[in-house]
């Protein structure tokens, strides 16, 4: 297999200056779904559990992408890369949280002023 087989861009035929939108639009759908699944997800955690959401949001990621690779059309592809991206940030949220309750209430602000100038420091 070489990458023209294997890359979305060439499966769907997205090569094509007619074209070029969709690529803009499975970006667009990610955000969308990020931006849509947090208060999603965060109401799923509170009601049933952290740890329990945890697990669910991680099975059906992992589930959903491992369908989404095997994606027969365009449109398949983009349905399940926005509920991977709605998911993901589910598991993000809901482990951020988990992470954030696990430490030492005096170790708080140092963590959390540490998440926030890890990126900065890195670059």
């Amino acid at each position: 297999l070489n990458q023209r087989t294997v890359c979305p861009y060439f499966q769907f035929n997205l090569e094509c200056d007619d074209n070029k939108w969709k690529l803009a639009l499975i970006g667009s759908l990610d955000g969308f779904g990020a931006l849509i699944g947090t208060p999603v997800c965060a109401f799923v955690s509170d009601k049933f559990g952290r740890k329990r959401a945890l697990c669910f949001f991680s099975m059906c990621c992992v589930i959903l992408g491992f369908i989404r690779s095997f994606s027969v059309n365009y449109i398949m592809y983009a349905v399940l890369d926005f509920f991977n991206e709605f998911l993901d940030f589910g598991i993000f949220g809901t482990s951020f949280v988990l992470c954030k309750f696990e430490i030492h209430f005096n170790l708080l602000k140092l963590c959390t002023l540490k998440s926030f100038s890890g990126p900065a420091q890195a670059a």
